[in-house]
């Protein structure tokens, strides 16, 4: 296969990444109300930018068809020990590949993200998944509201539209898309070297406020 190419821009970056959101039933599972519960939540924490992206493992559930990956360069390590078949990069599960996945693989965001990252391993894979690639894979969860990009120094979140139906333009995710990136790095960094039991992961929610609609089947 060729080498992919890269493109900077937001706008870039958005068509990328609306290859792997939707909004079906997107808000049904409740979001993390702060950094710490962020960072508690992941099994690995990364910063690093998308290397490639290609098809690892086909899903024979329904709908059928191949799935596509990322492989994330660990630029740095914020949180857990990766597991990886090469030292230095991590894959990421993005959902079904797209029909036209060499073109999207031509125009892979030239950009920096933030990712908080669950895993799954040989024990407990989804049981329709079955590849070599099992035992290496890590999720974004709920269409990757915990992928944070990185583009022109400040943090934007991937599909905000998204999280403000379905949560309210005061949910805490939210209202990071527009802040320095370097400042949620480093205080990313800071809760992973704090003892866990210093935080509460209460939820807060405005008095007064309507509650949104909280997810929208398909």
């Amino acid at each position: 296969m060729p080498s992919p190419s890269f493109q900077p821009g937001l706008a870039a970056s958005d068509r990328f990444w609306a290859n792997w959101i939707s909004d079906c039933w997107f808000g049904i599972d409740p979001l993390p109300s702060s950094i710490a519960e962020l960072v508690s939540d992941a099994d690995l924490v990364i910063r690093g930018p998308i290397a490639d992206l290609y098809v690892g493992e086909y899903w024979s559930g329904s709908p059928r068809g191949p799935l596509a990956y990322a492989k994330v360069a660990i630029d740095e390590l914020l949180k857990g020990e990766p597991v990886s078949r090469e030292a230095g990069f991590v894959e990421v599960q993005m959902g079904h590949a797209p029909s036209d996945l060499e073109e999207v693989r031509a125009k892979i965001p030239a950009h920096d993200h933030l990712w908080f990252l669950d895993y799954e391993d040989r024990e407990r894979p989804y049981p329709m998944n079955q590849s070599p690639i099992l035992g290496f894979v890590y999720y974004a969860p709920q269409d990757m509201v915990t992928v944070y990009r990185e583009i022109g120094q400040v943090v934007r979140v991937i599909g905000p539209e998204l999280i403000r139906r379905a949560y309210g333009n005061r949910n805490f995710l939210f209202t990071l898309d527009g802040t320095d990136f370097e400042e949620l790095v480093e205080q990313v960094r800071e809760v992973g070297t704090t003892p866990s039991t210093s935080y509460s992961f209460a939820r807060w929610s405005p008095s007064g406020e309507r509650d949104p609609n909280r997810f929208a089947a398909c």
